[in-house]
């Protein structure tokens, strides 16, 4: 059965954000960068208090306790502007275009304003499910990304997709 769908800029910035929330190296650098910046400001305090400036010392005591807490916020919308920019200079021509798949017994069928290939089941490492979308990660490290909804007929490829013997992560209260 062919199931078609169209890809907006939405759809690309929360695979974006999806990718980047399952990331090890992301979390590394947030929890890096915000443990840099407390512990600077927290240097900087030392040196106020030493020099006998309370009130700088206490403002960057706060400082620091603030870029600590509130830096994992900063990093998600700073994240999410670049992602924007990035989408919107390089997949602008795929906003609103039709594209399709289709499932055979051992391979894909996908079809956009790209191109068209085959994506052999076997290329197929894990689908992961939120709930708006199915991101099909493959072997080299692309995804499929399907909006639930876009499918008409979103109950068949449901089962379709739980039927496939390839792992399969349900995360459906994911948020960025």
């Amino acid at each position: 059965m062919q199931y078609e769908y169209q890809i907006n800029e939405e759809d690309f910035l929360n695979f974006q954000l999806f990718t980047a929330s399952q990331s090890v190296s992301v979390y590394k650098k947030i929890r890096n960068n915000r443990i840099i910046l407390a512990f600077a400001s927290t240097l900087m305090a030392i040196l106020a208090y030493s020099k006998g400036n309370i009130g700088v010392t206490i403002y960057l005591i706060v400082s620091a306790i603030g870029l600590y807490f509130l830096y994992p916020i900063y990093f998600k919308w700073s994240y999410k502007k670049k992602s924007i920019s990035s989408i919107k200079t390089n997949y602008t021509n795929q906003f609103g275009k039709l594209a399709s798949i289709k499932f055979a017994s051992d391979h894909l069928w996908v079809k956009n304003i790209t191109g068209e290939g085959k994506v052999l089941l076997a290329d197929i490492v894990e689908v992961n499910e939120t709930e708006n979308y199915y991101f099909l990660k493959m072997s080299n490290g692309s995804s499929l990304i399907l909006p639930k909804n876009n499918i008409k007929d979103l109950k068949s490829l449901n089962k379709k997709i739980a039927s496939l013997e390839i792992k399969m992560t349900q995360m459906l209260a994911w948020k960025w």
